[in-house]
């Protein structure tokens, strides 16, 4: 989430009145948990076994969970690893072409395209601002929130021309003006939504001009498709999700989750939404069908964060950044753990190649990517 919140929102109020039903309603993340805890030992292959975890400390006033910092560790990052440089944040797929988006946090503010299956450089483009996530649009464009500049740029995934000089008009991008800090993007049928961190709502783009902006929760960060028009919005301060219809632009009530979200992705066939809670250590599982309703948590332990869902072969792939582990997550029935793998220094984002089902993450602190094949 972003690294720091420059001054305090008309919704505080909300997130200080987050902390005190977190008090009485964790360690379930919800009032109506009725399922145990879960760790894992993280192992390849192991089965989670119960446990009753720890509550965190939380902050006060409340505050997002932002990624823990690497220690580093001595095993060999699974799969293939590249150097790429700069500090790559967001990543995404393009599978009609192939095409690997990675979006950087840096001063350079370069967005590059890479080769998704052999990581080889492709283009770079030059963009107003860093980002720290990129979605990919599903008609051939890479979609950038640009957090500085309150901007949406679209970038075409297609074309081969290295450096900002050598654009086309065919490869140049566009963009449309925002709320205040976008910092996250999800493309629902013909809208596309963009979380502004803090703005406190979610910006509704249809056909390329702004069909609203609705207010949600104290600092939205993550957002999911749970199908039938609905939208799981994470607010990373006031610690909660609630649901967005995309018929009237309106939002129901909101639940707790957890100790500290930051993250999400939604399975539109079932109508879950599957939340990181970063502080907690847990990945929370919400039914939307037919309301909204906690349905269960898988703790983990450590700091997860980045999160990518592989709807095809249902799973789930969830990095823990201070740790430099990825999970793969099977969401058939009860989510558990089936592998962990090694990864890169400070894996904050993992991304999914709906061709071939491997993950790529980034790695922010030594400028790497990793591709992973199950």
């Amino acid at each position: 989430m972003a690294r720091e919140h420059p001054h305090r929102r008309r919704r505080s109020a909300i997130a200080l009145g987050a902390v005190a039903f977190v008090g009485l309603c964790l360690l379930a993340a919800s009032c109506d948990d009725g399922h145990p805890a879960t760790d894992v030992n993280h192992q390849p292959g192991t089965e989670t076994t119960a446990t009753t975890p720890a509550d965190p400390k939380l902050p006060f006033p409340p505050t997002a969970d932002e990624p823990a910092t690497s220690a580093g560790h001595a095993a060999k990052p699974a799969g293939t690893v590249v150097t790429i440089g700069g500090r790559p944040e967001g990543v995404a797929v393009d599978s009609a072409s192939d095409a690997l988006g990675v979006s950087t946090d840096d001063a350079a503010h370069d967005f590059a395209i890479y080769d998704a299956r052999t990581l080889a450089l492709r283009r770079t483009v030059t963009l107003a601002s860093g980002a720290r996530h990129v979605t990919a649009s599903g008609d051939g464009r890479f979609l950038v929130p640009l957090e500085g500049a309150a901007t949406l740029a679209s970038v075409p995934a297609a074309g081969t021309a290295q450096g900002a000089g050598n654009a086309s008009a065919s490869t140049a991008p566009t963009s449309v003006t925002v709320g205040d800090h976008p910092h996250n993007v999800l493309v629902v049928g013909r809208d596309t939504l963009v979380a502004n961190e803090y703005g406190d709502s979610v910006t509704v783009i249809r056909d390329g001009k702004v069909r609203a902006t609705v207010p949600v929760d104290v600092q939205p960060g993550g957002m999911a498709d749970v199908g039938n028009g609905q939208v799981a919005v994470i607010s990373v301060r006031a610690y909660t999700v609630e649901l967005l219809d995309l018929e009237t632009l309106t939002t129901g009530p909101s639940q707790n989750a957890g100790y500290g979200p930051s993250h999400a992705v939604g399975d539109p066939m079932t109508g879950r939404a599957f939340v990181v809670d970063t502080r907690g250590g847990n990945l929370l599982t919400y039914a939307t069908r037919p309301r909204l309703k906690f349905a269960g948590r898988l703790h983990l332990g450590g700091s997860p964060y980045g999160i990518a869902f592989d709807a095809t072969r249902a799973r789930l792939w969830l990095t823990d950044s201070g740790a430099d582990r990825l999970y793969e997550i099977s969401t058939t029935g009860t989510p558990r753990v089936i592998k962990t793998f090694p990864t890169v220094r400070q894996p904050n984002t993992v991304a999914v190649d709906p061709s071939t089902g491997a993950a790529i993450v980034a790695g922010e602190a030594r400028g790497q990517l990793e591709r992973i094949t199950p």
